[in-house]
């Protein structure tokens, strides 16, 4: 019988167009916007990404409690490079997951996950930390082709509403070979 561990990752589906979908270095049990067990979610505006990343943490703490008041034991919260990016439950055996799904769906229903409302202002501030991101692969040796201007990428996020941008994606697209989605997710972490 096979066992992987269960991980939602709120930030990564709340702040990006993940490009890694496709990707072998990313990890398995993430559950990604689009896929079956996809979040549901509200959006609203937020004034700081100190803001929106407390009501993520809330949102986590708010799922790990569901879940285990449906009686999933051993959920715990997930730090990328010692901030919170998602939650994890145990390992779940292949016959289990269709159940998991369903409480966790169930979850979501009740305690859906606030997304930000794409304005100018908070396109920057996303932009921002993505920027970070970028300096921070780039500094570990990778050489992303094709970086968007600032410019562009805010116009885009204001028209379509995501900052479609994952420089950690580029990052393990341009090269596998590095670093693992995990030790650069350590090393590269997400600012909120």
């Amino acid at each position: 019988m096979s066992r992987r561990p269960f991980v939602v990752s709120a930030f990564v589906v709340a702040v990006v167009c993940f490009v890694m979908s496709g990707c072998t270095s990313s990890p398995p049990g993430v559950m990604e916007s689009g896929s079956e067990s996809s979040t549901s979610s509200v959006v609203r505006e937020f004034s700081s990404g100190e803001e929106y990343y407390q009501t993520q943490v809330k949102w986590m703490k708010d799922q790990i409690r569901c879940l285990e008041d449906k009686g999933w034991s051993g959920m715990k919260l997930v730090y990328e490079g010692g901030v919170i990016a998602g939650y994890q439950g145990p390992e779940i055996a292949d016959g289990n997951w269709d159940v998991i799904d369903e409480d966790t769906k169930e979850c979501e229903k009740l305690y859906p996950l606030v997304q930000p409302k794409m304005t100018r202002q908070w396109a920057e501030i996303t932009w921002e930390k993505q920027n970070e991101t970028y300096e921070c692969v780039k500094a570990l040796g990778y050489v992303l082709p094709n970086v968007p201007s600032k410019e562009t990428l805010i116009e885009n996020a204001v028209a379509t509403g995501i900052l479609d941008w994952d420089p950690r994606g580029d990052a393990l697209q341009s090269d596998r070979s590095k670093m693992t989605y995990w030790e650069l997710a350590d090393a590269c972490p997400y600012a909120f």
